[in-house]
């Protein structure tokens, strides 16, 4: 398990960022800007929006890096009546959102006109975020740009390869898919796994895609097993797009069938009761375990909370805080 997940972890459930908050306030750091900024982000991220904008009112002289924080963070969790408030707030103070927020709001082609607008010389920042908006909106032809430029400033980062090559296989062209992956290949890159990691008792219980490690993998699957058929009589239909491979379509629902997110949601059901279910991934939920979330969380009668590079999901009678929409 990576520096980074295992950190996520700790901090979600053990909450220490409220004592390093503790520590700025006493020699009165938390004033300042820079670490004003860090405070509204990291709360945002950790899904304590309350003292994300107690942070953002304490900063004395707001940029517009503490209110697009700020507006993360709602969108994030999916409150986009504050997000909103927040733009508001910004547009009477005379502080314009930058590209990143209009590509989250589906915007793509007004993101990317503003990005060709910059004084400045765009930054890996700003090209991912267009890239990752355009994977979820399907926009081609501006996600070949942001790509483009990805790979020329970041060719050792997996994760843009990845989105590129998830746009032309959303699209079905296999082809492209392939020359992407070939790319990888000869560039010596590699993608980065999938991993989720739900805590029990103080120890953080790490699942792969097709995990088979695990003590109890034996429950595991055959509770997924379970799983599935009551899930099936509720109409679900595995959505083989997600597996994003040109296999066949019975070899797709087996992959999809065993993500990590699924396996690590019904190890939490076998080992506890009735209190939330909280699970981290180091990459953003596929469209088929979204929806087996919201079946099993409307099955099991339990909530599952589940933290992705995107944001936070929450599950409950069969319905996600995102709306389906992330």
């Amino acid at each position: 398990m990576s520096i980074t997940i295992g950190l996520m972890m700790h901090c979600m459930f053990s909450r220490p960022w409220l004592m390093l908050h503790g520590a700025l306030l006493k020699v009165r750091l938390d004033s300042n800007v820079f670490v004003g900024n860090g405070l509204i982000a990291m709360y945002g991220k950790c899904g304590c929006l309350l003292e994300a904008r107690r942070a953002l009112d304490e900063v004395p002289s707001r940029d517009v890096v503490s209110w697009n924080s700020m507006v993360a963070g709602y969108a994030q969790n999916m409150q986009f009546d504050d997000a909103l408030e927040v733009c508001r707030e910004m547009e009477a103070l005379k502080q314009k959102p930058d590209a990143d927020l209009l590509g989250r709001a589906g915007q793509v082609d007004e993101a990317y006109n503003f990005i060709k607008q910059m004084p400045v010389e765009p930054n890996e920042r700003v090209w991912g975020a267009l890239l990752s908006s355009c994977r979820v909106y399907s926009n081609m032809d501006i996600g070949l740009l942001a790509a483009d430029n990805l790979l020329q400033l970041a060719p050792e980062q997996s994760g843009y390869y990845v989105l590129l090559s998830n746009i032309y296989a959303k699209a079905g062209r296999w082809k492209e898919v392939t020359a992407v992956r070939s790319l990888m290949k000869r560039r010596r890159i590699r993608k980065t796994p999938g991993i989720s990691n739900v805590e029990l008792n103080n120890q953080v219980h790490t699942f792969l895609a097709g995990d088979t490690l695990h003590p109890q993998s034996k429950e595991i699957y055959e509770e997924l097993g379970v799983l599935v058929g009551k899930m099936k009589e509720l109409g679900y239909v595995p959505e083989t797009d997600s597996a994003l491979h040109d296999v066949e379509e019975e070899d797709k629902e087996c992959h999809l069938a065993v993500h990590s997110e699924k396996l690590a949601i019904v190890f939490a059901l076998l080992n506890t009761q009735n209190s939330p279910i909280r699970i981290t991934k180091n990459l953003r939920v596929c469209g088929d375990c979204h929806i087996a979330a919201k079946l099993i969380s409307k099955i099991a009668g339990r909530e599952i909370v589940v933290r992705d590079t995107n944001r936070f999901h929450h599950f409950k009678d069969g319905i996600c805080s995102c709306g389906d929409y992330w």
